[in-house]
């Protein structure tokens, strides 16, 4: 207002003065409003980058997946960092420093007369353009992932539903297979009479009507074989689930028909084990969304002593005992009580199981046999079934069936002007006996039979009366028509399936009765078409069943053929009876002809490398599960027979069969060797079944030469000793053999467990290193051993004593030796006396150590360090109380007397770890033990060459969650030279600098705890394995198979930076190797010994970087080599096998420049172990050498795009991580086909 004035009063000189006055205001304004909004552009973008960095790192982690990003999304992305990059280069350009006069005026001329606006508008204006731009990208993709999400969870839904479906059907149909098996049977309108019985009607109201008891609980229903019992039972169970459905709404307590069906002829499903478990079964599967059932069933599993994967009879037992006691009503229906292998058993159970559970009702079917215990029969009510009350039934069965044959035109009316008397007649005939009336059916139906033999069978009745007399019609009905060959084949039929051990399938039944005495079995052979076959064949006394194993149609057909004879019964000529025993006999032949000429003597797959498959190995050989499994136990029925007084038929085999070839077999290594492969291919460990005072039967028989005895000697005078060396092959070898049954015929098994039967597989050596046997006058425990860094020498320290001193009075001594692995001789030899009290009678600890040199060695209490010269040596020994802490504690805790020590590769410095006895409070939520660690230092503080042992630092620190002091020993890793030690701790992984005397200086490497720490050889990384923690339910195989090796990258000068913490930042990687890496680092070599968990970085001959890793897999006991090189080629070497009795530590003995690697040899040491016990003292295995030809070693070669390539892009580091990965986590146990298939 005031230069308004003025200049209105003096226009010609104020305007002129003033105006230039304000447009110097005016500019320096602009010049201000620049930098302010220079300042808030700087101050979008800072607030901006967090968000874009976010969407960077998700989309980087999303490139590492298979699936390719949206190329629009990314460039979308690059717009906007190109554009924030774009204008801070404008930015620096503007304000850059120059000097000069001429400058500063322009640089201030340009920005009074280039606003902001002018000069950044088009940036500006882009830089929202490309932000707009990649959010609708962004929503584009997100709404596109949603969709794919939605599409992928709506048929992951379906999938799931119809399994779900499927699984119920399924389950529904195997819960009432026998039952429906049962109904389906029983003719139309039959078994209705059972329902009016009044002892029924009174035990069906007791269950089906709430609150009403007017029986007993339990109802006994017996009658003869034959009878239709089964068949009525599922009449039984029929009426009653129809009974639950009608009362399902009207009842709030449920009613439940629960039912199990013995039957004899399913072999192993006849224990009162195997009916309670299917009655819990068929309960769970009825309530499998009853939250309080489950807990029941669930409590009991948690609560069980043994934790077996399967319930024991115990747990099924206390499940029943709480589900049943609950208020719900129950019908248990058991038929065939008097096939169940152990009654006593069973009743005893049943009783524990329903005492005391009043909604419970129990019904029991069986023969007249039956004797109830007396705990039943006070509350049970009986009905024995006569012949008046099924003939109704028989006779709604028989007249479709004679209707059936009048109108085939196999039986003639004219016969019989009435059809209806031919029913009556035969019904009466039928004695109840609703087999009989079903057998004669079948025999009439034989097209074997004219049509005058069917009418004097239905005329002569009484001929064909009883089970006996018509099996006996249908048997020679068989052997009339059919050719000798053909009644052969029945008679084997016959004689399988009533002696087989289990119920063999139709396919094996098909192979078995067609195997020749002498020679392999042809193809050719076999029935075509048997299973349509069968039928006819039997006379219908065989039949399949729903699981396609065949049976006889009832017990009492094997019972017929199997039972005792008649006078001349078998004296007939070529019968299709037998007796067990000659019938074991033939089964034995069979077994042992299959064995011996048709099963080739030589690796199942083929290949000894490749393990085979179980599938196609019983397609090949259908028999050969079954014979694996069973042989010796035909043979050892065989023997039997010298309690019989029947003469043998020819058609049974001779003993003279029998003994050549068991011999053949035998005695045979190859072909023991195929049959021990066989036994573990199909689950079943190898064993034999020869009861020594059954094999003495036959020197009673009377028959044998005096050659065939020589050879019956020659065949079972080791037969202990060969079962003896079976049942150690199967503990030691069991967890090898069940994964891998091929590794037989590799040298690992013969090298470690040798036997005189199996082969013995060249291409190993086991060299044992100061073997003792404890039998001679010392008696020895071999502590722990170690092989020298420079793979020359072994160090073992061991307990020994007098052998002639009685128990009690023993003075133990311990000793440290020095071994040569080249002489197998001892270089040296410390013995040190030891305290009765440190040595415990039952178990101790024996806290030892030993350096990497071989050259200190810690014995409890002792140190001692060797200086062996050529002309004499140097023993320098402290004895010192590790017992008790040295340093102080922060915490007022106590600290337990145990402990464990470790030693520096160098022997220079000695570890003791400590924990304490009580928790500490971490922190505010969390209570820990705190560890304390003690270091000690050898010095020359004296005068001579004697060292001393010192104190020289000491840390506590709260340890990871989960571990255990007892197996810490490779948790804790010294520098090779330097005074370093790194360990983990609660929240990561630390290095501590122990240089300074006194002082205490840690500095964090890795921000998780790590376990399996080691150094590289030559110390510039640091190796070790994420943590996991144990959890309950989790297997050490799976947490295995989920740890990461972590390479710690240790900078050149770390060294020197360890006074400033700040400074160092060690970087992590996923053991990415670069090229070039290992010649700058100088481990082109391979160091002397490789140990167990330790990688190796290395170049070889080619120049290739290769990283390897040497792999102790516990879980199928093989020692594997795996590499991986810097062009992607992956290796895999199964160096040996090891039986589950040795657990070494394994180092790898790698040859020294100029040698040749033509041999592996591996050290197998003794490893610590956390107590010893002096009871019982074995023979020490270990330390031993296993020397093994290269080309001998099983090894997969394969090539993948990972690779351990330079490093320089995001996808090549991606596949390096993914490379080092997938070699370094190869999953436990799987076998060498299975590897090069995946690879």
């Amino acid at each position: 207002m005031c230069f308004n004035i003025f200049i209105q009063t003096s226009p010609g000189f104020a305007g002129l003065a003033l105006g230039a006055m304000r447009l110097v205001f005016r500019l320096g304004s602009n010049y201000i409003t620049f930098l302010e909004k220079l300042s808030d552009m700087f101050g979008k973008m800072a607030s901006t980058l967090p968000v874009y960095e976010k969407y960077v790192k998700i989309l980087r982690t999303r490139a590492t997946e298979p699936k390719q990003l949206s190329e629009r999304l990314l460039k979308a992305l690059a717009y906007v960092y190109s554009d924030i990059i774009q204008f801070c280069q404008y930015a620096c350009n503007l304000f850059k420093k120059r000097k000069g006069i001429r400058f500063k005026a322009g640089f201030v001329n340009s920005l009074i007369w280039a606003p902001f606006d002018q000069r950044f508008s088009h940036l500006v204006i882009r830089f929202r353009d490309c932000t707009d731009l990649f959010k609708l990208e962004m929503d584009l993709v997100s709404t596109d992932e949603a969709i794919r999400f939605y599409q992928k969870f709506d048929e992951t839904i379906h999938i799931w539903e119809c399994e779900k479906q499927h699984q119920d059907t399924k389950d529904e149909a195997e819960e009432g297979m026998i039952c429906a098996f049962a109904q389906k049977q029983r003719a139309l309108n039959t078994g209705q009479w059972f329902m009016n019985i009044t002892a029924y009607k009174e035990w069906r109201a007791g269950i089906t009507i709430p609150g009403q008891s007017l029986g007993k609980r339990v109802l006994l229903i017996q009658g003869k074989p034959g009878y239709g019992k089964t068949t009525l039972c599922g009449t039984i169970i029929e009426d009653l689930q129809n009974a639950a459905l009608e009362n399902k709404d009207d009842s709030e307590v449920p009613m439940d028909v629960l039912f199990y069906f013995f039957a004899k002829q399913r072999k192993t499903s006849n224990y009162a084990g195997e009916a309670f478990r299917a009655v819990l079964a068929q309960l769970l599967h009825h309530y499998r969304r009853d939250k309080q059932l489950i807990d029941i069933a669930s409590f009991i599993w948690v609560d069980s002593i043994t934790k077996q994967s399967t319930a024991t009879i115990r747990d099924i037992s206390s499940a029943l005992c709480l589900i049943l006691r609950q208020k719900r009503r129950v019908a248990l229906v058991f038929d065939g009580i008097d096939e169940c292998d152990d009654k006593e058993a069973f009743f005893e159970d049943l009783y524990h199981i329903t005492d005391g559970a009043y909604h419970c009702h129990i019904l029991l079917s069986g023969r007249p046999t039956i004797a109830l215990p007396q705990a039943f029969r006070t509350n049970c009510s009986l009905i024995g079934l006569t012949a008046s009350q099924n003939l109704r039934d028989i006779e709604r069965y028989l007249s479709p069936k004679f209707q059936e044959l009048l109108d085939s035109g196999v039986l003639v009316e004219a016969h019989d002007s009435d059809p209806g008397g031919i029913v009556k007649r035969v019904s009466s005939r039928a004695n109840r006996m609703f087999l009989w009336a079903s057998l004669l059916v079948t025999y009439l139906q034989s097209p074997a039979l004219t049509i005058r033999q069917r009418r004097d069978a239905i005329e002569n009745l009484n001929r064909l009366e009883g089970l006996d007399a018509l099996y006996k019609a249908i048997i020679q009905s068989l052997q009339i028509h059919f050719p000798a060959q053909a009644r052969l084949n029945i008679r084997r039929a016959f004689q399988w399936v009533a002696r087989a051990r289990r119920p063999l399938h139709i396919n094996e039944l098909q192979t078995v009765i067609a195997i020749p005495v002498s020679g392999p079995l042809e193809e050719d052979s076999v029935i075509p078409n048997f299973e349509k076959s069968l039928c006819l064949m039997s006379g219908a006394l065989l039949e399949v069943a729903t699981d396609q194993t065949v049976q006889f149609i009832h017990l009492s057909v094997a019972e017929y053929l199997s039972g005792p004879a008649e006078a001349g019964r078998f004296s007939e000529g070529l019968g299709l009876q037998f007796v067990p025993a000659f019938s074991d006999r033939y089964l034995a032949i069979c077994c042992l002809s299959y064995l011996c000429y048709t099963i080739t003597a030589e690796p199942l797959s083929g290949f000894s490398s490749i393990t085979p498959d179980a599938s196609d190995t019983e397609r090949r050989y259908p028999a050969l599960r079954y014979v694996a499994q069973y042989w010796s136990h035909h043979l050892s029925g065989s023997l039997n027979c010298s309690s019989t007084s029947h003469a043998p038929c020819p058609e049974d085999g001779s003993w003279q069969q029998v003994i050549q070839l068991a011999a053949a077999f035998l005695l045979d290594r190859r072909r023991v060797t195929v049959w021990i492969e066989a036994s573990w291919l199909f689950g079943n460990p190898p064993n034999i079944r020869l009861p020594v005072e059954e094999q003495r039967a036959l020197s009673r028989l009377g028959m044998l030469s005096p050659a065939e005895g020589e050879l019956v000697s020659k065949a079972f005078s080791h037969l202990e000793r060969w079962s003896s060396d079976l049942e150690i092959l199967n503990d030691s070898w069991a967890h090898v053999l069940k994964v891998n049954p091929n590794e037989i015929w590799e040298p690992s098994i013969s090298t470690f467990t040798r036997s005189d039967f199996w082969l013995t597989v060249p291409g190993a050596k086991l060299t044992p290193i100061a073997a003792s046997d404890n039998t001679g006058s010392l008696r020895s425990l071999l502590i722990c051993s170690q092989v020298s860094a420079n793979g020359r020498e072994v160090g073992l320290v061991r307990l020994s004593t007098s052998s002639t001193l009685p128990p009690g009075t023993e003075c133990w001594k311990a000793s440290y030796e020095i071994w040569s692995l080249r002489t197998n001789e001892i270089i040296y030899r410390f013995n040190l006396d030891l305290l009765q009290a440190d040595l415990s009678e039952h178990e101790f600890e024996f806290p030892t150590a030993i350096s990497s040199d071989l050259r200190t060695v810690v014995i409890l209490g002792s140190a001692i360090k060797i200086n062996i010269a050529t002309d004499s040596t140097v023993v320098s020994h402290c004895w010192l109380d590790f017992r008790r802490i040295v340093g102080k504690s922060r915490h007022t805790c106590a600290f337990k007397p145990t402990y464990r020590v470790t030693l520096s590769p160098s022997g220079k410095y000695l570890l003791v770890i400590r924990e304490s006895v009580v928790l500490v409070e971490r922190d505010a939520t969390t209570l820990s033990q705190v560890w304390f660690l003690d270091i000690y230092c050898w010095t020359n503080l004296c005068t001579g060459n004697q060292e001393q042992i010192v104190h020289f630092a000491s840390q506590e620190f709260f340890p990871p969650q989960g571990a255990v002091l007892e197996e810490s020993d490779r948790d804790f890793a010294f520098h090779q030279h330097l005074p370093q030690l790194v360990f983990p701790r609660s929240h990561g992984t630390v290095m501590w600098d122990f240089s300074k005397m006194g002082q205490e200086h840690t500095y964090p490497i890795h921000d998780a705890p790590l376990e399996e720490l080691s150094f590289s050889d030559n110390g510039p990384w640091i190796f070790g394995w994420t943590w996991r923690t144990k959890f309950f339910y989790e297997s050490e195989q799976e947490r295995k198979a989920r740890r990461d090796l972590i390479k710690i990258d240790i900078a050149k000068n770390y060294w020197a930076l360890l006074e400033d913490r700040h400074q160092y930042r060690p970087s992590l990687s996923r053991c990415v190797l670069k090229t070039g890496e290992a010649t700058d680092l100088q481990i082109s070599l391979l160091p002397t010994v490789q140990r167990t968990g330790n990688p190796t970085l290395r170049q070889d001959a080619e120049g290739m970087s290769s990283v390897s890793l040497l792999r102790q897999l516990e879980s199928d006991g093989a020692i594997v080599l795996q590499s991986l090189r810097e062009d992607g080629m992956l290796k895999s070497e199964t160096l040996t096998r090891l039986p589950k009795s040795i657990k070494p530590n394994v180092a790898l003995l790698n040859p020294s420049q100029g040698e040749g690697s033509e041999t592996v040899r591996l050290v197998l040491n003794k490893p610590l172990q956390n107590r010893y016990s002096l009871a019982n003292l074995p023979n020490d295995e270990l330390p031993a050498i296993l020397e093994r030809p290269q080309a001998s070693i099983p090894t997969v070669v394969g090539k993948t795009r990972m690779s351990l390539g330079d490093g320089r892009g995001r996808s090549d580091e991606d596949y390096q991580l993914k490379g080092l990965k997938r070699l370094m986590l190869h999953s436990d146990g799987q076998d060498e086909r299975t590897k090069r298939k995946r690879w």
